[in-house]
């Protein structure tokens, strides 16, 4: 098996109460909805039903969003 996954998986309700979380849990699960357009597809992994996501994927998206200073 290949190790180049992260292996901080949380279930989306876990990274809401987690600080590095800025959104409520309907946010949350709208912009996992919306993954494919958004860009935070590569820190989604389904499995059946369940919704996990990598903590540090997460927080790489986020950080990749960050308003530019003017």
């Amino acid at each position: 098996m290949s190790d180049d996954k992260p292996k901080d998986f949380m279930a989306p309700s876990q990274l809401v109460k987690d600080s590095c979380c800025p959104f409520s849990k309907r946010a949350l699960y709208w912009h996992i909805w919306r993954a494919g357009v958004n860009g935070l597809a590569p820190a989604i992994y389904r499995v059946g039903r369940k919704v996990i996501i990598s903590r540090t994927g997460f927080i790489e998206w986020l950080t990749s969003h960050q308003r530019k200073p003017r």
